[in-house]
């Protein structure tokens, strides 16, 4: 039953009550290893591993910081990529695939939550605006290179602006949701976990919109330019922009649709065992 008391504590992330068989718990289980294992080499192996390396050959090879730190970005861009996509990649079961890829998703939207998102709101004092006259200088470069080269081509980001900061909190709004959404999750509570997850999704598409809204309709209205907000002394520029932007906002609506068809699947499996 859902919400049986000796099923509660047995129910997780590992072993969801969606999967009625032990073959398809333990497929579960392996699907979210496997592509756990591909996100860490990635995203914890790969990225930090060319990040470092565009910071060697900056210095080596005196390159300028802003083309150097916006190529790391690019570079970086298809191990994120491939890291985010990859549960859905994988030879499984769709069921098992959909829900493996909703989990993991959130997951890493709240890694790079903290990692690229909270640092420069939180510590403002280390990220001087990238135009703000001053040239950076090789030490900026090793600590920030994973920030320049996106805030060097997104001026919302490169400025602080308030409309960034708004843009960011609510970001941090919808994955504060999404931790309440992975809990009840881990609990076996998959039915309120999953819809959660659809609007949580829908929400980061909602918020990737909004940015882009403010940087095409203000823009426009300011300067009579649209997306002024974005650097144009170099091609690499608009490219990140475009990159990370749609990427987050593919990446949250795939995971809202998939979210409700996870939802439909449990209701489905649950109407056809005659459970409520």
């Amino acid at each position: 039953m859902e919400n049986g008391p000796s099923h509660e504590k047995q129910s997780s992330i590992e072993n969801p009550r969606m999967f009625t068989t032990d073959s398809d718990i333990e497929l579960a289980a392996q699907h979210l290893r496997r592509s756990r294992q591909i996100q860490a080499i990635g995203i914890l192996a790969a990225v930090p591993i060319v990040l470092i390396a565009w910071a060697v050959a900056a210095n080596l090879l005196d390159l300028d910081f802003i083309f150097a730190s916006r190529a790391a970005m690019l570079t970086c861009a298809p191990f994120v990529i491939a890291a985010i996509f990859s549960p859905l990649l994988l030879r499984y079961p769709n069921e098992v695939r959909w829900r493996g890829y909703v989990v993991q998703w959130f997951i890493i939207a709240l890694f790079f939550n903290i990692i690229w998102q909270m640092p420069p709101l939180v510590f403002r004092f280390l990220f001087d605006p990238v135009y703000g006259g001053v040239d950076p200088i090789p030490t900026q470069m090793t600590y920030q290179i994973l920030w320049w080269g996106y805030h060097s081509s997104d001026l919302d980001y490169g400025y602080l602006t308030r409309f960034w900061v708004l843009a960011e909190v609510s970001f941090w709004i919808i994955s504060a949701l999404a931790i309440v959404a992975l809990v009840k999750l881990w609990r076996g509570r998959e039915k309120q976990a999953f819809t959660l997850l659809g609007i949580c999704g829908a929400l980061q598409l909602y918020n990737v919109l909004f940015f882009l809204g403010y940087g095409g309709i203000v823009g426009l209205e300011s300067s009579g330019k649209i997306f002024d907000n974005i650097a144009t002394d170099s091609v690499l520029a608009p490219i990140l922009y475009w990159v990370f932007n749609l990427l987050w906002g593919i990446a949250g609506v795939t995971a809202s649709v998939l979210s409700f068809k996870c939802l439909f699947y449990i209701n489905k499996k649950r109407s056809e065992e005659g459970v409520p």
